[in-house]
């Protein structure tokens, strides 16, 4: 049973926008899972800061992230979760979808749900990614 990690969160991101799911896991009991949508811009990332604050995610190693990369669209949430100390870890696509086996319907809302679901799967295994060089992302501002 996972004991240290409370918040998985799992975020498909697209170059306009990205959904994310929040499941909490309290007394070892998982919760519903809650969604959200958000531009994937300095407004949006500050939205989604206060989406968080709101369902009560802990800034800290008892929470984790995981993100599909997606080339550079994803910086602007690496950087937010670097900067606030957020775990997240950046997966590759196909491996993180192999691990669903056959999966049907595809959008992006269920995406992130999916990805929710392998964060709390998988978090013995995954390992947080390092910081974003702040070279990297030049537009990341919010």
């Amino acid at each position: 049973m996972i004991t240290k990690t409370k918040f998985f969160i799992g975020i498909d991101v697209s170059k306009p926008y990205f959904d994310v799911s929040l499941m909490a896991v309290i007394k070892h009991k998982k919760q519903g899972i809650e969604t959200g949508h958000f531009a994937n811009t300095g407004d949006g990332i500050k939205l989604f800061g206060k989406w968080l604050k709101a369902n009560g995610v802990s800034m800290d190693g008892d929470s984790l992230v995981v993100i599909e990369n997606t080339g550079i669209y994803h910086r602007l949430i690496w950087s937010f979760c670097s900067k606030k100390g957020l775990p997240i870890h950046i997966g590759n696509a196909a491996h993180i979808k192999w691990s669903f086996g056959i999966a049907r319907g595809k959008n992006d809302k269920i995406d992130s749900m999916r990805l929710c679901s392998y964060a709390f799967k998988e978090a013995d295994e995954l390992k947080a990614t390092e910081a974003l060089n702040p070279v990297l992302c030049r537009r990341c501002t919010f």
